[in-house]
């Protein structure tokens, strides 16, 4: 069974705080099974592992919990976890524009920060690839997730009109997305 630190659930719980009122966490809550609401009513440790399949719980409720389609959910929560986790961990990639050094630095990361699957990064000057290979397939709110993340890091690392290209996830464990930049 694969394994998620809690880093990842708190981009959740922020989402939920700001995205959602109260009556709309309620019923979102009572969606969940009562593992995952004991979960979520707990202290979440960012560095601790938790079951995967609890967050694609998460994930397969919240896009009808906020009214809204399931990208735009976990693309925006993708773009706000950015912001939040480039100014901890990423900050010298900031500073230098180097949006390059923030994919490496990433899979350096990766471990202590995801954990789920393994990460590998190939970056070059205005272009790179990372490529997760887990057990298997990452939902689809996940993908979007991190999709978002990686993009808003390497435009607030500098990079300026990011493409980002997905290679076919449906059935495969090795998700992996490719990035060109100027």
């Amino acid at each position: 069974m694969e394994q998620i630190r809690g880093l990842v659930f708190h981009s959740r719980l922020s989402f939920i705080d700001t995205e959602m009122n109260s009556a709309q966490q309620k019923t979102f809550l009572n969606q969940l099974s009562e593992k995952n609401r004991v979960l979520l009513s707990d202290l979440i440790f960012p560095v601790n592992l938790y079951s995967f399949s609890l967050l694609a719980e998460i994930d397969a409720h919240l896009p009808e919990a906020v009214g809204q389609p399931e990208d735009a959910v976990f693309s925006k929560m993708g773009e706000q976890f950015a912001v939040i986790q480039l100014d901890r961990y990423f900050f010298n990639y900031i500073n230098g524009r180097n949006p390059g050094g923030f994919l490496e630095h990433g899979e350096r990361l990766y471990p202590a920060l995801w954990h789920i699957g393994r990460c590998e990064v190939a970056a070059e000057k205005k272009g790179g690839t990372v490529k997760i290979t887990t057990q298997e397939p990452l939902h689809s709110g996940y993908r979007q997730f991190w999709r978002a993340f990686l993009v808003s890091g390497l435009e607030i690392c500098g990079a300026k009109k990011v493409k980002a290209i997905e290679a076919d996830p449906s059935t495969d464990p090795v998700y992996s997305l490719s990035f060109n930049w100027q």
